[in-house]
């Protein structure tokens, strides 16, 4: 069964309003290493309360909807990029969807709050200038993680 993206988003916001979760497949490379093209999914609630290192689906001013991390936060402004990038996107507070509370990676389910989980997304989100250096040398030796900074 196709469905459209709009559609597809229609579903996933009706789910939110009846306070239900919503479980998507990934497709990119631009939360490597966390999560991974085409093999991990990722269950989204809808965004209520947003903190520092949460995964979000938010909105782009284009039309595309978008799965990344949010690295810092200023008001109604949310400094976002995926953990694959080190360049940030600024996004609005309206723009922002859902929060994924669960990982699923090869089968096996991953929740967010655990501790180990938040430790490494904290050492990952410390320094961006860090953040670039680790991954030109993860993709020198890595090809499924390689990916183009837009």
């Amino acid at each position: 069964m196709n469905i459209a993206i709009p559609d597809l988003y229609q579903l996933i916001e009706e789910s939110f309003q009846n306070n239900k979760t919503v479980v998507i497949s990934l497709k990119g490379k631009s939360m490597y290493p966390f999560l991974f093209d085409a093999e991990d999914k990722i269950m989204l609630e809808k965004a209520t309360i947003i903190k520092k290192r949460d995964i979000v689906l938010y909105l782009r001013d284009n039309g595309n909807f978008v799965v990344h991390r949010v690295i810092k936060i200023k008001g109604d402004n949310y400094y976002i990029t995926g953990d694959n990038q080190y360049k940030l996107e600024i996004v609005k507070r309206e723009n922002i969807k859902g929060k994924v509370i669960q990982l699923i990676h090869l089968k096996k389910t991953i929740l967010v709050s655990n501790k180990w989980y938040r430790f490494k997304v904290y050492l990952w989100c410390l320094n961006l200038f860090v953040r670039r250096c680790i991954l030109k040398i993860m993709h020198t030796f890595s090809k499924k993680g390689t990916y183009k900074q837009n």
